[in-house]
């Protein structure tokens, strides 16, 4: 809806991938609120398939969510630190701090 907003064209995937971000972090709040019966039974079969992307996912969600953003732009979106401090509206010094925070806050955890 607010894309003609949008002034530099190369902005558009930063942009994007921000309010991905946000829809997603609104989700979480949302679904924190309700529990149904049928996701424990789901989250149990799938904790029998697969227990280390289990006990990673579960390192992830322990992590504070600004090292948590860092670590999965970086090592599941592939994008450079620079990339990175550009969707996260943050200085590259400063992500560069938490992905090493987060790094070292995954190996503390698994």
């Amino acid at each position: 809806m607010k894309r003609k907003k949008l002034k530099d064209e190369q902005a558009f995937t930063p942009w994007l991938i921000r309010i991905t971000i946000n829809c997603c972090m609104d989700e979480l709040r949302r679904k924190k609120r309700m529990f149904p019966a049928e996701k424990l039974v789901e989250e149990a079969v799938q904790e029998m398939k697969s227990n280390e992307r289990i006990d990673l996912e579960r390192a992830m969600n322990r992590m504070k969510p600004r090292y948590r953003h860092a670590v999965i732009l970086k090592y599941y979106q592939d994008m450079t630190t620079a990339q990175i401090a550009k969707v996260l509206k943050k200085p590259e010094g400063t992500i560069k701090t938490w992905l090493r925070e987060g790094l070292r806050q995954l190996r503390n955890y698994l």
